[in-house]
């Protein structure tokens, strides 16, 4: 699980990068995720009713 402010939005970019052939299918990525949480608290209510 992403948060939605900053790693949710590095990692589209990341797929974006994928789709339009910028980064080759015999390329390794890695995606270092190194915080963000503390921001899916501000969404807790709408986790609840996604995940119960």
């Amino acid at each position: 699980m992403l948060d939605p402010v900053y790693s949710a939005k590095a990692l589209a970019g990341l797929i974006a990068l994928a789709r339009a052939g910028e980064i080759g299918t015999d390329e390794v990525v890695v995606f270092f995720h190194t915080g963000g949480t503390p921001a899916l608290f501000g969404y807790a209510e709408l986790l609840n009713r996604a995940f119960g």
